[in-house]
């Protein structure tokens, strides 16, 4: 019995604990009020994502601004057949066989500027006022994660010159347990 309370105890303050970490990215700062800018960001595995549903999503939630990762050339024209450009008409794309294409895509005018040192392709784009960076560093891997540290390091630097409110999205390879992500 004294053991099994034990064990109650200390199950019940990990789960506290994990409550407590969690809690944040259910909720939001919002308060309720309806979202200025929908913002919205999908890797497309190597190309193969479903051009139909990601048109649907932008569609269905009113996205005013799209990020995709592993965007391939054959991706592109399929989204285009789908209709993306006609939901949002803006855009800069570096589409690429493979993993390293990034396109963006906006309902309002934008500027774009491609992101310089990484491996894949990414893009700084400003609109309504706000300046998004789109990504897809490099994943950590289990032997050496130099390189990916080398890429979370240029986003924290390029992030840093940016004056006004910026927004970082994409497949960063991360979560915000990882302290680059944190910084």
């Amino acid at each position: 019995p004294s053991r099994a309370r034990g064990v109650a105890v200390v199950g019940s303050a990990v789960l506290a604990l994990q409550v407590w970490w969690l809690v944040p990215l259910f909720t939001s700062e919002a308060g309720g009020r309806s979202a200025d800018l929908v913002v919205a960001t999908a890797n497309l595995r190597f190309g193969e994502g479903e051009a139909g549903a990601v048109v649907e999503m932008v569609r269905d939630d009113d996205v005013d601004l799209l990020a995709l990762e592993e965007l391939t050339p054959t991706a592109v024209r399929a989204l285009r057949e789908a209709g993306l450009d006609d939901l949002l008409p803006y855009y800069a794309v570096d589409a690429q066989p493979g993993v390293q294409g990034t396109g963006v895509w906006s309902r309002s005018p934008l500027t774009a500027e491609p992101v310089e040192g990484l491996t894949s392709r990414a893009w700084r784009v400003r609109t309504r006022g706000v300046t998004f960076v789109a990504a897809h560093p490099v994943a950590p891997g289990v032997r050496d994660p130099s390189l990916w540290q080398e890429e979370q390091d240029r986003l924290t630097r390029v992030l840093q010159r940016i004056e006004g409110p910026a927004v970082l999205l994409g497949d960063l390879n991360a979560t915000r347990d990882h302290a680059a992500v944190r910084a």
